[in-house]
């Protein structure tokens, strides 16, 4: 047989497995034409939206965390205004101590206790850990050295549970947090104040006196 009777035995075949290639690849353009033109992005997004709602609060969880931030605040804040009272009465301790040796200069070196604070020049115009004045009340008494005799409280003098005077030479303290105080010490007002009492062999608290 002739090459070209063996070539031309070919051509049909070939014509025919054209034809068959060019149906599947038209069944196949119209197969990716009914299908959604971007497949991956939208299974990226629906993916995205379930790694984000993973991500987000439930209301539950919402409200275990704000119920144990609430619970430690109420344990922290107690705690922590503790702390600052403690250093404010431990501030105010040590300044009552440093007027009283202040004072005890002044008495040494003009024979007498100064009238106010005053006297005692930049030291005398301390404020207390709150912005308030130190008070100060000069006590006399009659005899023949102090502790002796009769002494006169003057008006406003600090007094204990006993009504007794706190000090035969002179009162000196700090009204406390609340800026007030009264005489006895049993008033409401005097228990945060901070008092030299038993001519100065006491400093603290009123309330703890």
């Amino acid at each position: 047989m002739s090459q070209w009777g063996e070539e031309g035995k070919r051509a049909p075949i070939l014509g025919c497995q054209e034809a068959y290639l060019q149906a599947e690849v038209s069944d196949m353009r119209q197969a990716c034409l009914r299908r959604p033109r971007c497949p991956q992005s939208t299974t990226l997004s629906s993916r995205q939206r379930r790694k984000g709602r993973r991500r987000g609060f439930t209301l539950i969880e919402l409200m275990v965390t704000v119920a144990l931030l609430a619970t430690l605040a109420a344990i922290v804040i107690p705690v922590y205004q503790n702390y600052l009272n403690k250093a404010a009465t431990a501030r105010t301790i040590a300044e009552v101590r440093m007027l009283d040796s202040e004072i005890k200069e002044h008495e040494d070196s003009y024979g007498e206790l100064p009238d106010t604070l005053a006297e005692l020049g930049r030291r005398g115009n301390l404020l207390d850990y709150w912005g308030n004045p130190y008070e100060y009340m000069k006590i006399t008494c009659e005899g023949s050295s102090k502790g002796q005799g009769k002494c006169n409280a003057p008006k406003g003098a600090r007094k204990d549970k006993f009504l007794v005077p706190l000090n035969s030479d002179y009162d000196l303290y700090s009204k406390g947090a609340d800026g007030d105080s009264k005489a006895p010490l049993t008033a409401q007002a005097s228990h945060d104040d901070i008092i030299r009492a038993n001519d100065g062999s006491y400093v603290g608290l009123a309330s703890e006196f």
